[in-house]
């Protein structure tokens, strides 16, 4: 090893280092760089030999010395006049570092190679000046290279002003209720502010997810979740706003080719003129899309059913802008606080069974024995107008009186004809959620089944089952609702405190396909839903086949059709599901936080490391309970008590009393 050591400019994986050699062979030096770090180097990758010389092969001490000569070959540096080197090369010629001093300087001393190495320090300082370091030279890159990285850098140069703005802005507000609410009066505060906004909605689905993750982290947020209540509580979103709907791609706004369609004019309704039944509807008040409604009357001992479902075949052109937005949604969207329509509602309102308005419907005649046989049955298209609308807990007066009455003994007996035919029958609690006006959620559990519940439920699984029987035995595809499986009926007792979940973990899924099946806990040899085409695109598929099938008319689509139309509503329809799912799981958090009171509960798991989950029967769901002392058993009887709530995390857990 030489006394005197070689200093050496060289490439490496940040740009260009410098560094002692310690050695050569014929293809590669071993040196040492500014780390201490011993590195062995190809010959081609030495950019410029120094005539400075260092003494000592102690990479400790060879690691000062070189530290030492850099800070004294670049002492009163000053800053690159970028345009002046540019103007001085030429487009993809190679240089030495030596030559690029000599263009610049004047020379190609060690100061002023040194230099001009400090003021393109890193690779991104050597692509900004659109130069790139290569086997031991630097190239020059193309003019329009060179343009675009100008540009790109420019770009980022002002994200970060923007970044220094929005964040002068927002350090003295942060901590302030509201104090986001009014929106900066600088321009490029408010370009980040809205980036930022997106980004706590659409988490990495926004447009500019790196740059908002990069600027969340300066402002100390740790991802969307903490971006989006840092912007909620310091009123730059709404309060409880939903981002569920962002994060999974639900699309929320018709564009204006789908709002002209919903607003073009349709045909009068045609058809079999069914207005001389008085009809019902029955629904949650609350509900716009009115896609059903029935009527009953009595000859002798049976019972004649007309269902009558919103048509829709004339109003949805199949390919057309309607059409499309409709499988691209799947189906309408609910929420506590809100409804995402799947078709724009001027056209669910025209389409809907509203009262006392002549409507196209499809409808299902049907006459039904005591047994709950179905003695006769024709699907037609249909005119119809619906004589009341009711809520299902409504006590129904009069003409509608009278067509319940008899519905619901038809009901009865169907119902009793599917559980001899196998069908499985659970009495499970619903849970409806919404928010009342002062923004607060409501939530009610109920198991309680009305006679309205009980004629609507059973008339459309009758609709749907009948509609599943005509498709199939006219050989026409649709989404077939199918549970091939047996389900046995449930071990427990309805009396069982856990009856609702225990029931729930054992049922088999539906399947869903474009070949007919039986659906084994419905108690029917075929099903497909039909009773909701304003809400559900597959309902409207099944009903463009029947009405095409009831004129004479080709079907609309054949296996492969429905089979490719098959996966994307599928796609869709779950997730629309995830998105309800979720929203619900932040109403019952937020339930749970404003709630002061006690809650029975029943301990429905132990897992055996010391998790527990509880049944919440006033809320039918299972929730995680912090195991109290002495540990309890499946079963118990607790009273609980809210631990901790956190509706942004989605995470409730409970603590015994």
């Amino acid at each position: 090893m030489p006394d005197e050591l070689q200093v050496v400019f060289f490439q490496d994986r940040h740009g260009v280092g410098l560094g002692a050699v310690r050695g050569a062979g014929p293809k590669n030096s071993v040196l040492i760089d500014e780390q201490g770090e011993v590195h062995r180097l190809r010959h081609s990758r030495t950019l410029h030999v120094l005539a400075a010389r260092l003494r000592s092969d102690d990479p400790p001490v060879l690691r000062e010395r070189l530290r030492a000569l850099r800070r004294e070959l670049t002492a009163g540096a000053e800053a690159l006049d970028m345009a002046l080197l540019d103007a001085a090369l030429t487009d993809e010629r190679r240089y030495t570092l030596g030559e690029l001093a000599t263009l610049y300087f004047g020379d190609a001393s060690d100061q002023a190679v040194a230099r001009l190495v400090a003021a393109l320090d890193g690779p991104e300082g050597w692509i900004t000046a659109g130069l790139r370091v290569e086997q031991g030279e630097v190239v020059r890159l193309d003019a329009e290279t060179r343009t675009r990285i100008r540009e790109q850098r420019a770009r980022e140069a002002e994200k970060r002003r923007q970044e220094d703005a929005l964040a002068a802005w927002w350090e003295p507000r942060r901590a302030l209720p509201g104090g986001l609410a009014e929106a900066p009066d600088d321009p490029a505060a408010r370009a980040r502010l809205e980036a930022l906004r997106a980004y706590a909605l659409q988490g990495d689905q926004a447009p500019e997810a790196a740059w908002s993750r990069h600027l969340a982290r300066r402002l100390g947020l740790d991802g969307p979740d903490a971006v989006l209540a840092a912007l909620e509580r310091g009123g730059a979103l709404p309060a409880h706003v939903n981002e569920a709907p962002h994060r999974l791609g639900l699309p929320l706004e018709f564009g204006e080719p789908v709002l002209a369609a919903a607003a073009a004019p349709g045909p009068a309704p045609a058809g079999e003129d069914l207005r001389g039944r008085f009809a019902v509807a029955i629904d949650d008040p609350e509900t716009r899309e009115v896609d059903d409604a029935l009527a009953a009357w009595p000859e002798g001992d049976d019972v004649w059913v007309a269902v009558h479902i919103a048509r829709l075949t004339e109003l949805v052109a199949p390919d057309g802008p309607l059409d499309r937005e409709a499988l691209r949604r799947a189906t309408s969207v609910y929420f506590a606080e809100a409804v995402v329509p799947m078709l724009p509602t001027a056209l669910g309102d025209r389409a809907s069974l509203v009262a006392g308005e002549d409507r196209g419907a499809v409808s299902l005649v049907a006459r039904i024995t005591p047994a709950g046989d179905v003695a006769e049955a024709r699907f037609t298209t249909s005119v119809v107008r619906v004589g009341a609308r009711l809520g299902y807990d409504e006590e129904p007066r009069g003409e509608a009186a009278a067509t319940l009455e008899p519905a619901v003994r038809a009901a009865a007996a169907l119902r009793e004809a599917r559980r001899r035919r196998g069908a499985v029958l659970l009495s499970l609690p619903q849970l409806k959620m919404r928010v009342g006006p002062d923004g607060a959620p409501q939530v009610k559990s109920t198991r309680v089944e009305s006679s309205s519940h009980l004629a609507v439920s059973e008339l459309m699984i009758l609709f749907n089952a009948q509609l599943g029987r005509a498709l199939r035995e006219a050989s026409l595809p649709a989404l077939f609702r199918t549970q091939p499986k047996a389900v046995r009926p449930p071990a427990h007792d309805p009396a069982d405190p856990l009856y609702a979940p225990l029931c729930r973990r054992g049922l088999p899924p539906t399947i869903v396909s474009v070949e007919p099946g039986p659906h084994r806990m419905l108690g029917v040899d075929a099903y497909v839903q039909g009773t909701s085409p304003i809400r559900r695109v597959s309902d409207l598929l099944a009903q463009r086949q029947l009405v095409a099938h009831l004129a004479g008319a080709p079907a609309p689509y054949d296996r492969a059709a429905m089979e490719r139309l098959k996966g994307g509503v599928e796609a869709a329809e779950k997730r629309a599901q995830r998105a309800m799912d979720d929203r619900e799981r932040y109403w019952l958090v937020d339930w749970f936080a404003r709630r002061v009171e006690p809650l029975h509960a029943v301990v429905s798991r132990v897992d055996g490391r010391g998790g527990l989950t509880v049944y919440v029967p006033e809320v039918d769901r299972e929730l995680p309970l912090r195991e109290p002392s002495p540990p309890p058993r499946p079963g118990d009887r607790l009273l609980v008590r809210v631990a901790r709530a956190a509706p942004r995390e989605r995470s409730v857990t409970l603590e015994a009393l």
